[in-house]
């Protein structure tokens, strides 16, 4: 504390929520808050393609994906292999500042859909102009990849459906990833996107 009774910059910075995220397994729906998030000033997405094969959660809440409407409390702190994630998004708003205009990057958005079961996920991807959207998904499936409108089902008779505005799936986790629809829809969406 300063003289006056005021936090310092820095306390301040720490006095920030640590941001909740949900995490789906094949089996499992976790949410949770990630203070790695908050420690690194990382996105979710930078922090899943790291190499540590784990990622933890606190206060964490779990919903088995069949036979189990309500979320059942879990320990404290919960450790969940990355390996096993099929996506992963962030709940409620970023808190870190916007991004300069300057630093902007015009993107093209390609339609894909994915078959990671048990779900099936829709929603749009992003390149660089004129970039072959097959050769960069390709590329993007080794690894955790963001999607944005996204629209999620668990692949069975019909079963639960949501809606996600930003979405990372996890690549080695697919079955079948397509441009379901190759085409240029920046038009549609108006939005550039950040590199």
């Amino acid at each position: 504390m300063t003289c006056g009774g005021r936090p310092k910059l820095d306390q301040r910075r720490h006095a920030l929520p640590v941001p909740r995220i949900q995490v789906a397994t094949t089996s499992n729906i976790f949410i949770g808050r990630c203070s790695a998030l908050k420690e690194s000033a990382s996105r979710l997405l930078d922090l899943l393609n790291k190499e540590s094969p784990l990622l933890i959660l606190e206060g964490c809440r779990v919903r088995p994906l069949r036979d189990s409407p309500e979320p059942v409390p879990l320990a404290r702190t919960c450790i969940v292999r990355k390996d096993r994630i099929v996506w992963a998004r962030p709940l409620g708003p970023a808190s870190k500042p916007g991004t300069p205009n300057n630093l902007l990057i015009d993107k093209e958005c390609t339609s894909v859909v994915a078959f990671a079961p048990p779900f099936r996920i829709t929603g749009l991807t992003h390149t660089l102009p004129g970039a072959d959207p097959t050769l960069a998904l390709t590329r993007l499936v080794t690894g955790f990849l963001p999607l944005t409108n996204v629209g999620v089902q668990l692949d069975e008779d019909g079963g639960a459906s949501w809606q996600a505005k930003v979405l990372i799936l996890n690549g080695r986790m697919t079955d079948i990833i397509s441009a379901s629809a190759i085409g240029q829809l920046t038009e549609l969406t108006g939005e550039r996107r950040v590199a």
